[in-house]
């Protein structure tokens, strides 16, 4: 019999961007956010902390106690009425958490037992996880994406992004607007996207090579970092996000440490502790 090793999922939680908003944790544990149109978002809680992800005019973060800190200003816009924070965003669950992942209007964090709490906007069942221990969560626009403790991929909400999911082991998973990535354990990297397979489009087609440990998706984007901390970007790259054209590239003699792909952007946080980014995304 084959017993397929199931790798641990990377460190996440250290970068994040979303649309033209990036935060992310200083080495020494304090929050650090940028933005050119949501002064909420920069007001950032003091303290320190583990982890931050950055949603639709919001963040969430948790801090060296495991407690979930939510803040900013989430909007939604109905009938030419802007109704502030409409999904409870901002009401952070107790509990004692390790992971956390904001999608556009929804939030999903792991706690240190294995199970994943949800809230904000239920699109389709997106804040109503499986019972069932994970060792990764990544929530998306409408939908949310799962690791189990075996590497197997799960997913809720409105998921157009494949059904059925893709079957193996992975290590590492990331959704975008309408496609999803994902490391499988011996190390490449897989994309598909709501026609249940992989196919042609840009974003679809992820370098070969089999040391890759994590990846991010974004709009129409992704990005993998590999074992020896080298970056590379696929996908439609109008603002730079791939290419670099707008920002600083990455340093080749940097070792990147995570990347977050967001709507038109792309951040990164390097060994050396410093944020970079690129695309249309304010720089740090």
């Amino acid at each position: 019999m084959v017993v397929t090793t199931v790798p641990a999922p990377p460190l996440t939680g250290r970068v994040s961007v979303n649309d033209d908003n990036g935060c992310g944790i200083e080495d020494e544990g304090s929050i650090v956010c940028w933005s050119d149109d949501e002064p909420e978002l920069v007001d950032v809680p003091l303290g320190t902390f583990v982890a931050v992800s950055v949603g639709g005019g919001f963040g969430c973060a948790i801090d060296e106690f495991g407690a979930v800190h939510c803040w900013g200003a989430p909007v939604v816009y109905e009938g030419g009425e802007v109704l502030e924070d409409p999904h409870d965003l901002l009401v952070s669950p107790a509990g004692n958490y390790t992971q956390i992942s904001a999608g556009e209007s929804h939030v999903c964090a792991l706690r240190a037992d294995g199970l994943v709490v949800c809230w904000g906007e239920n699109a389709h069942g997106s804040i109503e996880p499986p019972d069932l221990p994970f060792a990764l969560v990544q929530a998306g626009n409408d939908c949310t994406f799962g690791l189990d403790l075996d590497g197997g991929l799960h997913a809720w909400g409105q998921n157009p992004i494949g059904r059925p999911l893709p079957g193996g082991v992975f290590s590492h998973v990331a959704v975008g607007s309408s496609h999803a990535c994902g490391v499988a354990a011996g190390g490449t990297l897989h994309c598909w996207d709501e026609h249940e397979q992989e196919g042609d489009r840009e974003e679809l087609i992820p370098p070969g090579g089999s040391d890759w440990v994590s990846v991010a998706a974004g709009w129409d984007h992704s990005c993998a970092v590999d074992a020896g901390g080298t970056i590379e970007c696929w996908g439609d790259g109008s603002y730079g996000e791939v290419s670099f054209r707008r920002g600083p590239s990455p340093d080749p003699e940097d070792n990147i440490v995570e990347v977050s792909a967001g709507m038109w952007s792309t951040c990164a946080k390097t060994d050396e502790g410093e944020f970079q980014c690129w695309g249309r995304v304010e720089q740090p």
